[in-house]
């Protein structure tokens, strides 16, 4: 199949800042680009989206592994941590390859109101960069509102919705993505849950609101770390990076795609305009 893996942890051996990153479980070691070709078993992406990883202390990951991949000739970009208190982070900005920055919104709404993040939205809504954002609906909704309309928007694992339960608050995210016109809902989709089946409603959900060009689906979110969310029994106390590996993962987005009946565009087309690729 085609894809491009939109969202992928990588990390690089030479490096100070791996305290906490952790290792991939079928090696035992970092999620390298090398390793990571290595586990991929042939099925090769067109291109690797490299994302900041949250619990890392900086962006040093993202670029270091993306000179790696560049030196191993692979189309790759990067999303860096969007903060401005590391005054890298413009610099970075100006890489091509560096198509946005990552902002976080799980234990609460960030304050984007600084003059240093009004100078990163105006370079960004200029050089068509974009926003990743990953957290709550609720807390997404807010977030969102306060990103520059010119700006496109990425919503990290289609925005955590709740499957137990009638969502409202992911309900007002889709109604403000419909409304803005530019906002994208990014999978893979094990993290609403691991059965499928529960999986497709929402994906008929963002299909239906803001239509097939703006869901991507190829991510493998490697390498596979934290607790599973999913309130079910079976899954107590169990780690993602326990249950999925690189097989399982294709395996999982290739049949998510196809449910859809439009995998090659959630699964490549989207991505490749997106990031050029």
């Amino acid at each position: 199949m085609q894809w491009i893996d939109t969202h992928v942890h990588l990390f690089s051996d030479k490096i100070g800042d791996n305290t906490g990153i952790p290792n991939l479980k079928s090696t035992g070691g970092l999620n390298t680009p090398a390793v990571y070709y290595e586990q991929l078993e042939g099925n090769m992406p067109h291109g690797v989206v490299v994302v900041d990883f949250s619990k890392a202390q900086t962006s040093d990951h993202v670029i270091n592994s993306l000179d790696e991949l560049k030196n191993m000739n692979i189309y790759a970009a990067g999303i860096i941590k969007g903060n401005m208190s590391d005054e890298r982070t413009l610099a970075w900005l100006k890489r091509d390859d560096i198509k946005g920055i990552r902002l976080y919104a799980l234990a609460g709404v960030p304050d984007i109101s600084g003059d240093a993040y009004k100078e990163a939205f105006s370079y960004m809504e200029q050089s068509n960069k974009h926003v990743l954002v990953f957290g709550s609906a609720e807390n997404l909704i807010a977030l969102i509102n306060q990103i520059p309309e010119g700006i496109k928007v990425l919503v990290d694992h289609l925005g955590l919705p709740c499957i137990d339960k009638e969502d409202e608050a992911f309900a007002g995210l889709l109604k403000l993505a419909k409304k803005r016109g530019n906002v994208y809902f990014k999978g893979p989709g094990y993290r609403t849950s691991l059965d499928i089946d529960k999986v497709s409603p929402v994906i008929k959900q963002i299909v239906s609101e803001v239509g097939f060009n703006r869901l991507i689906l190829g991510a493998s979110d490697a390498p596979f770390a934290g607790p599973v969310m999913e309130k079910d029994p079976k899954y107590a106390g169990k780690s993602y990076c326990d249950l999925m590996d690189y097989k399982k993962v294709l395996e999982f987005i290739t049949e998510l795609a196809h449910d859809t009946g439009e995998p090659n565009i959630v699964l490549y087309e989207n991505a490749k305009e997106l990031y050029g690729f």
